[in-house]
């Protein structure tokens, strides 16, 4: 019966420590959106007689919701800034991480034996 639990295959850390600066950059955009979104409710607000709110919820005056919206998304900003400083940390540690050659050669021959076990899958699936 084949072994359902291989040994895993290693990332590379150089790999990963480019997945942190896309993570890093996402943030960013995100933090650019978030930002975005800040100044177009500062835009609502300039013109507060061209607002109104529903009457589903406790009443609420208009320039009261948009600033509400506005603490929240500064609130988000705040996080996502923190999550940027937080993945800023890791990366000065991620950088100093490297594969021993011992592990590249286990990494290397794992990826050869999967390769060839799904060969052998595909064989048999195309002699059948």
């Amino acid at each position: 019966m084949p072994d359902n639990h291989p040994d895993p295959i290693l990332p590379i850390p150089s790999d990963l420590h480019l997945n942190t600066e896309d993570a890093t950059e996402a943030l960013h955009e995100v933090r650019r959106q978030v930002a975005q979104l800040g100044q177009r409710y500062r835009d609502l607000l300039a013109e507060p007689e061209s607002l109104r709110t529903d009457d589903l919820g406790r009443p609420i005056a208009p320039a009261e919701a948009v600033n509400c919206a506005l603490m929240w998304l500064e609130s988000t900003d705040r996080a996502l800034s923190a999550a940027e400083d937080g993945i800023g940390h890791a990366r000065s540690y991620t950088t100093r991480l490297s594969l021993t050659e011992q592990a590249c050669d286990e990494r290397e021959q794992r990826i050869a034996d999967r390769q060839a076990a799904v060969n052998r899958r595909r064989d048999i699936r195309r002699a059948r």
